[in-house]
This record gives structure tokens, sequence and C-alpha cells, in this order.
């Protein structure tokens, strides 16, 4: 079968297509317990070809596993806690951006990468 679904538990789903297995996370206590409390047996992260395709070399939650990781990692944790409350002002801004990046996707589905930039 070249596409599969399984549900492991409620919050962990594991996909498995094409030969690829993919795990969705479904609630904040999964991704807490699976990435944080067995971060040594997930932090690796597979390089696929639809990242620098996608114009999403740049980001850093894309990076593989590796020094260069951890540095923008330490930067990212020392401008953004995750310790804090995000504040309503930070929010209202995700919004609105989330808001602008779906009007874009729907009158041009096309123009994705330009989007995303």
């Amino acid at each position: 079968m070249l596409v599969s679904c399984e549900t492991a538990a409620g919050d962990v789903v594991h996909l498995s297509m094409f030969g690829e297995h993919i795990v969705v996370l479904g609630s904040q206590q999964a991704i807490f317990d699976i990435l944080e409390k067995q971060s040594a047996a997930t932090s690796e992260r597979r390089q696929h070809p639809l990242i620098e395709l996608s114009g999403q070399g740049f980001n850093f939650a894309f990076f593989p596993y590796n020094h260069w990781w951890r540095r923008h990692r330490r930067v990212f944790s020392q401008h953004i806690p995750s310790t804090r409350p995000i504040p309503d002002e930070q929010l209202s801004i995700q919004y609105q951006c989330a808001s602008l990046f779906l009007r874009k996707m729907l009158t041009d589905p096309g123009g994705l990468r330009d989007h995303i930039r």
C-alpha cells in the first residue's frame, strides 16, 4: 500500500506515504512528551528537497541538528523565550499576517513562494 494511516494514540498519528514515515502531533502535551522528553531521539531533521524548493532553506527550523542549528536556536531563545506568554500585541500582529497570507493564497494560489516571502 502506498499510503496508510494509523493512530497510535489520540494525539499522535502515524502516516506512511511512499515509504516515508510522518508523525503528526495533535496536542501540546503530545509535542512536549515526544519532542522534549525524547529530544535525543527526535532532534535530527531529515533534509527534504522541498525545503529548498519552497524557499525555506533559510528557516532554521529545517536546519539539520548540528552546530549551526544550536547557534541559531541559542540566539532565537534569547529573543523569543518560550516560558513567557505571547503578548497580545504580538499575537494580534501574527493574526493579521496569517489573515493576509491566507487572503493572498485564496486570490493567487500559484504564488505560494512569493506569499511565503
